[in-house]
């Protein structure tokens, strides 16, 4: 056999075999991870959570690890006026980096919300009912580090409800994101996406009523 051949069957060789280790790590490594993460994000939630299954892979997000939550409800705090939903999902994927899974803390740095319901609302005495995540630690070691830098939006129905200031939002991301350095006190929100449906109405006056839209821009926060 010519030498270029040995080494093109090497090199297919090789591609072939990345995946089915991928595969089998993430099988080992899979019940870690997931409690591991979950007990973080029960650590940190204000308000009652559901999810319907949980899933780990390797491969499904590559370079990335996955931890996929399907069907998620995120339930108002306990303290807001109603007691409706915030998000209801039919996935999240929390995305870490893949060599901080075999090392630790997990690297949380992607997000994804896809065919889901986001309802924010402010009350009449200027109470949100998003306030649903506490502030968080420096990860330790053997924990997580939340080192979030992109917030991934995919068919998700947007409604924003002011009664304080009387201001009524409503749209639908098809594909959008939110990205920075979330984690600094002070950076740079970039925020890119396609829009669907969008109405805004301030105090009584309609500015934006059904209409596609698209949105590029960056904000200092």
């Amino acid at each position: 056999m010519k030498p270029i051949f040995r080494k093109l069957l090497i090199v297919a060789g090789i591609i072939l075999l990345i995946p089915s280790l991928l595969g089998i790590a993430g099988y080992m490594y899979r019940d870690q991870v997931r409690d591991m993460m979950v007990a973080e994000i029960n650590e940190h939630l204000a308000t009652e959570i559901s999810v319907d299954n949980i899933s780990f892979s390797l491969l499904s997000s590559f370079p990335f690890a996955e931890l996929r939550f399907s069907k998620v409800v995120v339930k108002e705090p306990a303290h807001f006026s109603s007691s409706g939903t915030v998000l209801s999902a039919e996935k999240v994927s929390l995305l870490m980096g893949i060599g901080s899974i075999f090392s630790r803390p997990y690297q949380l740095r992607k997000i994804i919300i896809e065919n889901a319901s986001l309802n924010l609302q402010v009350d009449a005495k200027g109470n949100p009912n998003y306030e649903v995540w506490k502030s968080t630690k420096e990860a330790d070691e053997g924990g997580v580090a939340f080192d979030l830098q992109d917030l991934v939006f995919k068919n998700v129905d947007v409604l924003y409800y002011n009664v304080l200031k009387n201001q009524d939002i409503s749209f639908l991301i098809t594909d959008g994101n939110l990205s920075g350095n979330f984690r600094d006190q002070n950076y740079l929100l970039n925020s890119r996406g396609e829009l669907t449906a969008a109405s805004v109405k301030l105090d009584g006056t309609t500015y934006l009523s059904k209409k596609d839209c698209s949105i590029d821009l960056g904000i200092s926060v």
